[in-house]
């Protein structure tokens, strides 16, 4: 019994080593349990999985499955557990599996693979796992072609062989697919976005309705519509104030004289415009060109052929009497030059003009085959002169006046500055009575400017003609309306004036802009 206490006494471990002692096998317990980017699950560690789909657009998802039951990317899996993947592209048609990568270890055998749908990992330690998708072989024989409307305002159809094909529709490499864009009431075509680019055939420009595209490899076509805004406009910001009246699309509306020879009746179609309320006066004109071409400048008595006196009636405001002397590439420079102000699209374009920086020095003053081929273009928003269609066609008011305002020439003095009532001068805008579009002075005052130049007409008239084009650059332009010093006839709708020269300056010519709206 003394032997037994004493081995007893030997074997006892003071109070305070024995503290000692289980601290450190807590600590030593701690750091076990606690790897670096694992989760203490008891006696079996956890360890975080993270996957995803490398790549913008994805064109695919990944999926991980433990135990058959999903995770997800990010959550902790038991070590020794197996994570089983699969690979699934948005459309398999298109796309295929290109390659997965693993961030620590490797995936089990004849996993993983190149061009695999599946990989499957047994979890050692914290696990990072991606997988690519590819676009399928260019050798693939049909291809999604993807289109739609881009926001309000329209519909957009695809057919492929005459038949009807909805968006995403498999459509075999070479063919040709024919997209019609169809406005809702009070929108028009603006714009369209084709890709790749060079799929586009045929149409598809600024408010084209259709276009043509050959399918070589997954294609994208979309149309955005624009609000047609059928109010008038006024100018005011930076700019002596001007206003521009809306004019709605007219189809087969009927312009010409039965007595003008050149311009017998005829139907016109014409896009929505406008068209401004007076001509361009003097002190727009110095605004956007800064200088004062006019002859009736208020300096008193001046003579051309004959004598005239420049200064305004009384009461008459100089600045607002009508731009004149001014020849029809002074209108193009002008009209560029004006929508660049007011930070519009140009409608004109002068090869080898640069337009922000010419300067009045630097306008042709003799015949110049340059700008007489300018190209127009009507789809932009900025300000142009207007064809003779649109000229005619907003001059009658929406009625069949042979005046702007009247058929009865004993009341043309009401409506119109002419011979027999301007006194051989011009006069301010605005003071005689308006059409039935409230327009000032369409007729009378000075003549106006029209883009077209002075051949026969076709027909029928093609919607929204615009004249023969610059094959025909030396024929005079055409000016409309007759000004202060013509006689009733030449101030009527319908007469052509057919005789000036692009180049030339006349004291009884100006302009009156037009724009889409």
């Amino acid at each position: 019994m003394g032997a037994f206490m004493k081995n007893n006494k030997k074997r006892r471990i003071p109070l305070r080593g024995a503290a000692l002692i289980t601290a450190a096998f807590l600590f030593a317990g701690f750091v076990l349990g606690c790897t670096n980017g694992s989760d203490s699950g008891g006696n079996t560690p956890m360890h975080k999985v993270i996957f995803s789909v490398e790549g913008s657009p994805a064109n695919g998802t990944l999926e991980a499955k433990v135990d058959g039951k999903k995770i997800t990317s990010g959550d902790s899996v038991e070590e020794g557990k197996t994570v089983e993947f699969t690979a699934t592209p948005e459309n398999a048609a298109t796309h295929d599996v290109d390659f997965w990568t693993i961030s620590e270890g490797e995936f089990d055998t004849g996993t993983g693979l190149n061009g695999s749908t599946s990989a499957r990992i047994k979890v050692k330690q914290p696990v990072t796992v991606t997988v690519c998708f590819k676009l399928k072989s260019a050798q693939f024989s049909k291809w999604p072609v993807i289109f739609g409307a881009s926001g309000a305002g329209g519909t957009l159809e695809a057919k492929v062989d005459g038949q009807k094909i909805t968006s995403v529709a498999l459509v075999e490499s070479g063919k040709t697919v024919e997209f019609t864009a169809t406005p809702d009431a009070d929108y028009k075509v603006l714009k369209w976005t084709v890709t790749p680019k060079t799929a586009l055939q045929a149409g598809g420009t600024e408010g084209a309705s259709t276009a043509t595209v050959k399918i070589t490899a997954t294609t994208e076509v979309h149309v955005t519509f624009k609000f047609i805004d059928k109010t008038d406009h006024t100018y005011t910001k930076d700019i002596p104030p001007f206003t521009m009246k809306y004019i709605a699309a007219v189809t087969d509306g009927w312009v010409g004289d039965e007595g003008e020879p050149n311009n017998k009746p005829h139907k016109v179609s014409l896009s929505a415009y406008r068209i401004g309320e007076t001509e361009v006066t003097q002190e727009l004109w110095q605004a956007v060109m800064g200088n004062k071409p006019s002859f009736f400048d208020n300096t008193g008595f001046k003579t051309t052929y004959q004598k005239f006196d420049t200064t305004p009636d009384a009461g008459e405001e100089q600045k607002k009497r009508p731009v004149e002397q001014v020849s029809w590439y002074d209108c193009i420079a002008f009209c560029n030059k004006l929508s660049l102000k007011l930070k519009l699209e140009p409608c004109y374009t002068v090869s080898g003009i640069n337009f922000e920086t010419l300067t009045v020095g630097n306008i042709p003053t003799e015949h110049n085959r340059a700008w007489s081929k300018a190209v127009l273009d009507m789809s932009k928003n900025g300000f142009r002169l207007p064809t003779e269609a649109e000229w005619e066609w907003a001059a009658k008011g929406g009625k069949n006046d042979k005046w702007a305002g009247t058929s009865n020439e004993s009341e043309l003095k009401k409506y119109a500055w002419y011979f027999s009532s301007s006194n051989s001068k011009t006069h301010q805008v605005k003071l005689k009575l308006p059409n039935g579009y409230g327009l000032y002075d369409m007729n009378g005052n000075v003549s106006e400017w029209c883009w077209d130049f002075s051949t026969t007409l076709p027909d029928p008239v093609p919607k929204d003609y615009a004249g023969p084009g610059a094959d025909y650059y030396l024929d005079p332009s055409v000016v409309r309306g007759g000004g202060f010093n013509t006689d009733a006839r030449a101030a009527t709708c319908g007469y052509r004036g057919l005789g000036n020269q692009a180049e030339k300056k006349e004291i009884s010519c100006g302009l009156r802009l037009v724009s889409r709206p």
